[in-house]
């Protein structure tokens, strides 16, 4: 990957990084939202086919939160993406 000009190496992997988590929770959404729109009869099928905590929709809510608290907590997980520090690290 070229540098690209005013960014780090470490911005420009955060940058497509962070994008690729928000495609993660876009496509986790759209899945949830599949699965909930099919006849009660699958849904409840599927949830009593597994254990409570690996059930599809359980799994399917929990990874579209676990995306969204990634997309919003970005900076100060994994740096800014201008500048490739993380949130309160020095300069």
């Amino acid at each position: 990957m070229a540098e690209r000009r005013g960014y780090s190496m470490v911005a420009q992997k955060s940058c497509k990084a962070y994008g690729d988590m928000q495609k993660i929770k876009d496509l986790l959404e759209q899945a949830a939202e599949i699965f909930s729109e099919m006849p009660i009869e699958v849904r409840t099928a599927a949830y009593e086919s597994h254990a409570d905590d690996a059930a599809l929709a359980h799994c399917l809510r929990w990874g579209v939160q676990a995306a969204e608290d990634l997309v919003e907590d970005w900076c100060e997980l994994v740096g800014d993406v201008s500048t490739g520090r993380k949130d309160g690290e020095a300069q």
